[in-house]
């Protein structure tokens, strides 16, 4: 049955190559439309415009395991060997939306802070479609 109500956060994950990344602390998701300017002389002096290309990145947060599943070395080979991932962002729950699409490691960073957590973030940089279906 769907999510109903405010949805948790916690049940969103990003999931690459089929797995979900491990020790994920926060993901988000940004899609963005450009727009290309149609003004012309009979625009009547009004600014117009059109859709142009459309696109987005995953962002993702987690704490560093070494050898921890989709993490930061997965990331970093992926990056390196510029290598074009599955990936999905769902709930896994029936009846919820998931969003599916290839995308690319844009970036990692793994912080090592004076005795606290490792942590790792990354954008990843949809190249392509996204789909929309139900779980």
């Amino acid at each position: 049955m769907a999510t109903t109500g405010i949805m948790n956060g916690t049940d969103l994950k990003i999931k690459l190559t089929g797995s979900s990344i491990a020790y994920l602390t926060s993901n988000g998701e940004s899609y963005t439309n450009s727009l290309r300017e149609t003004t012309n002389k009979d625009s009547g002096g009004n600014a117009e415009y059109a859709y142009g290309k459309f696109g987005g990145t995953w962002d993702a947060e987690l704490l560093h395991v070494e050898g921890g599943t989709n993490g930061f070395s997965f990331l970093f080979g992926a990056m390196t060997g510029r290598t074009v991932l599955a990936a999905e962002v769902t709930t896994g729950v029936t009846g919820d939306k998931k969003y599916t699409c290839s995308v690319l490691v844009g970036d990692v960073k793994r912080t090592e802070p004076m005795e606290d957590n490792t942590t790792v973030t990354c954008t990843l940089t949809i190249t392509g479609a996204v789909t929309e279906a139900t779980v």
